[in-house]
C-alpha cells in the first residue's frame, strides 16, 4: 500500500509541477506585447503608422510600449493587411532622447542597453542586433529584459525606438518614432 501511495504522490508532484510551470509561462506571455503597424500612402509618400498602443494609460500614444514591474516582455510588431505584402520591417533602431539617432556622442543608456541586451557597438549606433528575425519580415520582435530596479512606479528607462520598414521591390526605407517604457523590477 506505501508503494502505491508513494508512486501516486510522485505522479502527484510532477503534475503539480508541470501545471505550476505551464501557469508561469503562460503569465509570461501574457506579458508581452504586440504592436500592429500598417503603411498608408499621403500623397507622393508612405507612411509608417502604429495601430495600436501597449501603454494602458496613454491609449491615444500609438506604438507606446510599457513594461510593467516585474515583467520580461517580448514586443512584436507586425506589419498588417496589405502592408504585409507590399512592405517588410527591417530593423529597429534605439535614441536616447528621441533626437540623436546613431550618434557616436550620444550613445544609448545603460539601461537600455542592458534591458535589450544590446552591444558595446550597438550603444553607438543605436541599432538593435537582438532584433529577431534578424534582416525582419512582415514581423520583428525584441526581448524587453526590464533589469533596473524598480522606483515608486516612475518610469525607470524610457527608450526612444524607430521602426524601419522598406517596400519589397526595394526602394526607399520609411520609418516612426516611439517610446518603450520600462517600470524595472
Amino acid at each position: 500500500m506505501s508503494i502505491i501511495f508513494s508512486t501516486l504522490h510522485l505522479r502527484l508532484q510532477r503534475a503539480l509541477l508541470a501545471l505550476a510551470a505551464l501557469a508561469a509561462c503562460t503569465g509570461a506571455w501574457a506579458n508581452d506585447k504586440h504592436i500592429d503597424v500598417t503603411v498608408e500612402n499621403q500623397g507622393n509618400t508612405s507612411k509608417l503608422v502604429f495601430v495600436n498602443s501597449e501603454c494602458p494609460d496613454r491609449p491615444n500614444e500609438k506604438g507606446c510600449v510599457l513594461a510593467e514591474k516585474d515583467s520580461s516582455p517580448m514586443i512584436s510588431w507586425q506589419l498588417q493587411g496589405d502592408s504585409a505584402r507590399a512592405w517588410r520591417l527591417t530593423r529597429l533602431q534605439m535614441s536616447p532622447d528621441g533626437v540623436h539617432w546613431g550618434h557616436a556622442n550620444f550613445p544609448l543608456a545603460d539601461c537600455t542597453v542592458e534591458d535589450f541586451g544590446l552591444s558595446e557597438n550597438d550603444r553607438r549606433t543605436g541599432n538593435a542586433s537582438t532584433t529577431l528575425p534578424p534582416g525582419g519580415g512582415s514581423m520583428i520582435q525584441v526581448r524587453n529584459h526590464n533589469q533596473q530596479a524598480y522606483r515608486n512606479n516612475e518610469d525607470v528607462c524610457v527608450t526612444h525606438y524607430r521602426l524601419y520598414a522598406e517596400p519589397v521591390g526595394g526602394g526607399a526605407p520609411i520609418d516612426s518614432d516611439p517610446t518603450i517604457r520600462n517600470k524595472g523590477k
